[in-house]
């Protein structure tokens, strides 16, 4: 099975199943005395842990971070970097009854036409508790990105016909659902908790805001911007869209408007181009290379139920691309 390694400068490889004894990654690519907080990266794990609240999964998993390798007195040896995060709440046996059962919305299926195996404890390799392996990458990746200058936020847009009204940043943390919007945190939390009474599951819109990206970011033609992050938010299981900048209706907006109106632009301060206005549509990311510091992109999910009474979630990713690699964590998730 290929497709476990992505990146080039840096280079992250993740590897275990959701009831092998270990779930781990190794980042390759790291400059030696970088230093990194350890602590700092567990506390991004300690985010995604599983169990936090009744709208997730209620596998309980400390999700404790292992260096192997890679680093030395809280700076990075330039050797790979090797993290491990041991399964304690498997639970295996709950599964035995699913053996010879193809789940909807689950891999079985899939991977029994191609590999002619299937882990069928909680998903194997296909399980959502492969992402605790992106979020312990992308905490890396977020302190080397803090360095620069750079930020990633990440909030819940929408889950089910739920939507924010407006844009609270120091909100995010305050509600389960890692939404920007207090009101509407309410009003998620609740829909999710109705959709758990009937066994069901809802969807919804991750939006992710980047400030101070460095202009200049991207390759033409296959490695633009939005196509690497594109490539990467639709390898988690749970995403079934991606959308760059003002998305909602520009299929059905005339040309003149997406470049010209007035009340939609957005100007490039960082080479003097004071006198130049960009209609901010595409987020000053054109033909997939950012002109500018600041751009937002979403993407979709859904849930998908099963036997058990409770949700799943792959959500509140934070992403930033730096040498044609991308960075990136998960929060919460199964």
């Amino acid at each position: 099975m290929s497709g476990n390694l992505y990146g080039s400068a840096f280079r992250v490889m993740t590897f275990g199943e959701s009831h092998g004894p270990y779930i781990g990654l190794v980042i390759d690519g790291l400059k030696p005395g970088l230093e990194i907080d350890i602590k700092q990266m567990q506390a991004e794990l300690d985010r995604r842990r599983p169990g936090q609240s009744n709208v997730v999964t209620p596998r309980k998993e400390e999700d404790r971070a292992e260096i192997i390798s890679g680093i030395f007195e809280g700076k990075t040896t330039g050797t790979p970097l090797c993290i491990l995060i041991r399964n304690q709440d498997q639970r295996s046996e709950d599964y035995q009854k699913l053996k010879d059962m193809l789940r909807p919305g689950h891999a079985a299926f899939s991977f029994l036409q191609k590999y002619g195996i299937f882990d069928y404890h909680g998903g194997g390799r296909a399980s959502g508790r492969e992402t605790a392996t992106r979020v312990a990458a992308g905490a890396v990746a977020k302190q080397i990105l803090k360095n620069k200058g750079i930020e990633i936020h990440g909030y819940t847009r929408r889950i089910d016909h739920v939507e924010i009204t407006s844009v609270d940043l120091d909100e995010i943390e305050n509600n389960p659902v890692r939404t920007a919007d207090a009101q509407a945190a309410v009003r998620m939390t609740k829909a999710i908790q109705n959709a758990q009474k009937n066994g069901d599951s809802l969807g919804g819109i991750i939006e992710i805001l980047v400030r101070n990206c460095p202009p200049g970011l991207g390759e033409p033609v296959f490695n633009k911007l939005e196509a690497d992050l594109a490539q990467l938010l639709m390898s988690v299981g749970a995403v079934k869209g991606f959308e760059m900048g003002e998305f909602q209706g520009l299929d059905i907006i005339q040309g003149k408007v997406i470049l010209f109106d007035k009340s939609r632009v957005g100007k490039i301060p960082q080479i003097g181009w004071n006198n130049v206005e960009f209609q901010n549509d595409n987020h000053f990311i054109i033909r997939g290379i950012p002109n500018n510091s600041y751009f937002y992109f979403v993407h979709s999910f859904y849930v998908f139920f099963e036997s058990f009474k409770f949700l799943r979630y792959s959500y509140f990713f934070y992403f930033a691309v730096k040498c044609k690699t991308l960075f990136f964590f998960v929060f919460p998730c199964s």
